[in-house]
């Protein structure tokens, strides 16, 4: 059985291997971890980040989600040096020249530009993107969702021939009309006619905006909010057993250790140990990010018969099931043998017995020094081996912690 061709009909310019799309950024939906306490929406979200990257190669965030995303914007800002180092990549328009550009076309307020110039200035890689066929493919999406007996309607509670039905013919005239392929056009339409839905109407916008670029891209791996795919779920639009890509389990773990370590103060003044540990760790560990891309190519196999969800998922409990290397046994024998060749030099060396015993011990501490250097480098090789995730998140627990306390 061999593996489907993956393509990437939406890029323009050169693929960037290992990319995953965050959404929990919109602030359309909320992620369970935005009200968790202690936590602003921006510091759940910078740490949903560092935790992806850790993982995954790089990270890509449709902009409008940072120039009109308040908690988005401010943990991008505290991620400055991820973009510098291109791990965190915004995505714009082909035709949009910059940001800036970009902000104006869409008549943002001040403050989208203020984001704008932001990104302009230190994002160093950009995903650009083809979007005038993905745009009608949208548009014509949305206007069979509206119509009489269609997806967005059945989510609303008289909407196929109760209360809203009406106000819906409506909305649906309108967005055949004016229709532009945004989700602005459909929340506007449905808003003129049906004030009391607009924002089920913006969720349901939002959650056709997540999936209808999966019919172009099978190259990336796009995060779909569970809120949003449930929304599609109850449309009947998107069978339950067929679930988009969630979460990643390795990357929700890590989220989940730094949130539980998050010092006193705000993030707002540590942000910069978090980014200097993730780029120490990806360096120090690659291992990591191989498996994770390991995973996700055989998600991608024709016959693969799981979900790239239950892959994480299944990987990280094996990792986490393996028992550290403890090289108890390794410390053992060389003891043994140290404290021996020791013994043996001492006879050797003709010496008196409480001369040779000194030259012994000292040759055994040194011998058992040494074997220490080779038995953690070993140990080391042999987790990055078997649980590379698993030690990536230790790594990145201690690294935070040690730059936090300085």
């Amino acid at each position: 059985m061999g593996g489907l061709e993956a393509v990437d009909n939406l890029l323009d310019g050169a693929p960037v291997e290992g990319l995953v799309f965050l959404n929990y950024g919109d602030p359309a939906y909320r992620h369970p971890t935005d009200a968790t306490t202690g936590l602003t929406g921006s510091e759940s979200i910078f740490l949903r980040l560092v935790a992806y990257l850790t993982f995954a190669e790089a990270a890509c965030v449709p902009a409008r989600h940072i120039l009109e995303g308040d908690a988005m914007a401010e943990a991008v800002s505290w991620a400055v040096p991820l973009l510098d180092d291109g791990l965190l990549l915004p995505e714009r328009r082909v035709e949009a020249m910059s940001f800036e550009e970009l902000a104006r076309s869409r008549e943002l307020p001040e403050i989208g530009f203020k984001r704008a110039e932001f990104l302009d200035a230190h994002a160093s890689r950009v995903r650009r993107l083809v979007w005038r066929e993905l745009a009608v493919t949208y548009k014509e999406i949305l206007d069979s969702d509206l119509a009489p007996g269609g997806a967005f309607r059945r989510t609303v509670v008289g909407g196929m021939t109760g209360k809203h039905a009406v106000s819906l013919d409506r909305a649906y005239d309108f967005h055949r009309q004016f229709g532009d392929g945004t989700p602005e056009v459909f929340v506007k339409g449905v808003a003129k006619f049906a004030p009391v839905l607009a924002r089920q109407a913006r969720r349901w916008a939002m959650a056709r905006y997540y999936t209808t670029p999966l019919k172009y891209d099978s190259a990336n791996t796009r995060e779909i909010p569970k809120s949003a795919a449930d929304l599609l779920v109850r449309g009947r639009v998107l069978d339950s057993s067929m679930r988009p890509f969630e979460k990643a389990a390795p990357a929700e773990a890590a989220f989940h250790r730094l949130q539980a370590s998050v010092p006193a103060n705000s993030i707002s003044t540590t942000y910069r140990h978090y980014c200097e540990a993730l780029l120490e760790v990806r360096r120090e560990l690659p291992e990591a990010r191989r498996i994770f891309s390991d995973v996700r190519e055989k998600a991608q196999l024709k016959d693969a018969g799981e979900t790239l969800s239950e892959l994480f998922k299944k990987e990280l409990a094996r990792q986490q099931g393996v028992r550290p290397s403890n090289g108890r046994t390794f410390t053992l024998v060389s003891s043994l043998l140290s404290s021996a060749a020791g013994g043996a030099l001492s006879f050797a060396s003709g010496s008196d017995v409480a001369l040779g015993a000194g030259v012994g011990f000292a040759f055994g501490v040194a011998s058992n020094a040494a074997s220490a250097e080779v038995q953690a480098k070993i140990l080391t090789q042999r987790d990055r081996k078997r649980r590379p995730w698993v030690l990536a998140m230790d790594q990145l627990d201690k690294r935070v912690a040690d730059g936090g306390s300085k």
